[in-house]
């Protein structure tokens, strides 16, 4: 199997860096997201790893041996796009088969390749159908078994279901996943969809101005997020200034600008000391009322916003002053705009950076 290792890696395009010093192992048979926001870095990292751009500096090792000065069309890589990049004229056994027909490889054993590459993505009949005559679902699977079809050593994914609607990317995602898994081989996923990244990957690298903000597995970035950026780029967040008006070595007290006080597990500042805090939309509760418990603050507010996602329902309320918003189930009973509620918070909630 094969890993991937890129040691002090930089790329600069006119007086623009678009990747700075970037050191990164994906082991052999991982799931590897690179996320981040556009003109982070990303899609340039993964281009320099195909072999379509050069590092300036530093060097890219597959299995510990360099392949800078490797050509793209030399390395065993099956890549996969956006804009799926199939010849239009071309059947989609032919898209597949190309692959295997410019490596010169026997014609039963390209016919065994790629039956078994369709049968993988689930569409063994549309061989003999033309790009136009296929869904943009049908196309991204002939396309990923294009990828696969030449046994590669690494699959490589540039945002490739940007362009899907929103129900067939949740369903190519499970697609992705099962075959990652059915193949095990590594792969490395660029996309600013955090949604994905979290979904499929076995770990994300989550990138800021062409270097690397945090990176770990889906939960640890969610969970523990090392920094503001980081904390803001997965889910929704409340950012609240306080000021501390007691420390402890386990937490502290704190009254929010313009809000109420409350208690604060696992963070410690200074009295005095002004500090804003961070709360993800989840984590606080809103209903008529809850009962007193230890490790919760609760604060009377109203609801100032209401807005209904599906699965979820999400509200903005006014606690003197304060705003927060909340995502709660919507399952849940309904609540409305000027309905007077009790907004539940654990004392652990709250992150500072």
């Amino acid at each position: 199997m094969t890993g991937i290792e890129l040691r002090h890696v930089r790329k600069q395009f006119g007086a623009t860096v678009a990747v700075e010093d970037l050191n990164l192992v994906v082991r052999a048979g991982e799931f590897l997201s690179l996320l981040g926001p556009s003109g982070c870095g990303k899609t340039t990292t993964l281009r320099m790893v195909a072999g379509l751009e050069y590092p300036d500096k530093g060097d890219i090792l597959i299995n510990e041996q360099r392949i800078n000065d490797i050509p793209v069309h030399r390395r065993n890589f099956g890549m996969v796009f956006q804009d799926h990049a199939l010849f239009p004229h071309k059947t989609a056994y032919d898209n597949i088969a190309f692959g295997l027909k410019y490596r010169q490889v026997e014609r039963a054993d390209i016919e065994r390749r790629v039956r078994r590459a369709l049968d993988i993505v689930r569409l063994p009949n549309v061989g003999d159908r033309l790009p136009r005559d296929l869904s943009g679902g049908q196309q991204q699977r002939v396309a990923l078994a294009r990828a696969i079809v030449i046994e590669p050593d690494l699959l490589l994914f540039d945002e490739p279901l940007s362009a899907l609607d929103a129900n067939l990317r949740e369903e190519m995602r499970v697609e992705l996943k099962r075959i990652h898994h059915t193949l095990a081989i590594t792969a490395i996923y660029v996309t600013h969809d955090q949604a994905e990244a979290l979904s499929m990957s076995d770990r994300v690298v989550l990138m800021r101005d062409g270097r690397i903000e945090q990176q770990g597995t889906p939960d640890e970035l969610y969970r523990k997020p090392a920094s503001e950026f980081s904390a803001r780029f997965f889910g929704q967040v409340n950012d609240v200034s306080a000021t501390v008006i007691a420390a402890a070595d386990n937490g502290c007290r704190v009254k929010l600008d313009g809000g109420p006080e409350v208690d604060i597990a696992g963070i410690r500042a200074n009295t005095g000391e002004p500090i804003k805090l961070f709360l993800r939309a989840e984590r606080a509760q809103i209903g008529l009322s809850f009962p007193n418990e230890p490790g919760f603050a609760t604060f009377e507010g109203t609801i100032t916003t209401c807005d209904y996602l599906g699965v979820l329902t999400r509200y903005v309320v006014d606690v003197a002053g304060v705003s927060f918003v909340v995502l709660q189930s919507a399952a849940g009973s309904v609540l409305r705009p000027r309905d007077r509620v009790t907004v539940r918070i654990p004392s652990d909630a709250w992150m500072k950076f």
